[in-house]
């Protein structure tokens, strides 16, 4: 992937139906997260579970200030990250049902469509990582991944990648969609946090 690809607005679609498929995707994945799970070490590299998925709870909800300039009123418990997870994602599905056309980062106006685009990304992603600290093979939907891929190098650029994602890893052309933008962001498709591999069909 060309990692400097210009952005373009008008390619990121409907970027709200993006996040909303993602916010789902990372809600299945919870399901499987247990007391003894949080301890499991993740993709990320240095993050167990647990710290994985309290990053993920701060995500959500910049993500919700950023496209509705409101925060979860949930009371985040760090002794139940979990179901702050689930708290933040019902209310980032309701946020994002209806993201404004301009927003402002950092004082700077950005196109509503990128910024959920981007939440987009991190959450799927995310929830590829929970998945695999969960011992679960629980690829990204192939629709999901296929537009994310396709956005990913306007997002994940020579110069943000060293803030958000590890080098990309050579994976093939003809793979899966949901391998491919998972190697692009960093990770090995069939590697486990515990250093073995996925088994294949």
């Amino acid at each position: 992937m060309d990692e400097r690809t210009a952005i373009e607005p008008e390619l990121f679609g409907d970027a709200a139906t993006l996040l909303e498929r993602a916010t789902c995707y990372v809600l299945g994945a919870a399901a499987d997260i247990t007391t003894a799970t949080l301890a499991h070490a993740t993709p990320c590299a240095g993050w167990d579970l647990r710290t994985l998925v309290t990053h993920v709870n701060d995500s959500m909800a910049v993500v919700a200030e950023t496209l509705a300039s409101r925060v979860p009123d949930d009371g985040e418990d760090s002794a139940a990250p979990v179901a702050t997870l689930r708290s933040r994602a019902r209310f980032l599905l309701e946020t994002s049902l209806g993201h404004p056309d301009d927003v402002h980062v950092g004082g700077l106006p950005l196109d509503g469509r990128i910024a959920a685009a981007t939440g987009a990304l991190e959450i799927a992603v995310h929830g590829w990582d929970i998945a695999r600290s969960c011992g679960r093979d629980s690829p990204i939907p192939d629709s999901l991944a296929t537009a994310l891929i396709r956005l990913a190098p306007m997002v994940v650029t020579e110069e943000t990648r060293p803030f958000l994602f590890g080098p990309p890893v050579a994976w093939p052309r003809q793979a899966p969609p949901g391998e491919r933008l998972v190697a692009h962001l960093g990770r090995n498709p069939v590697a486990r946090p515990d250093g073995g591999l996925i088994p294949r069909g």
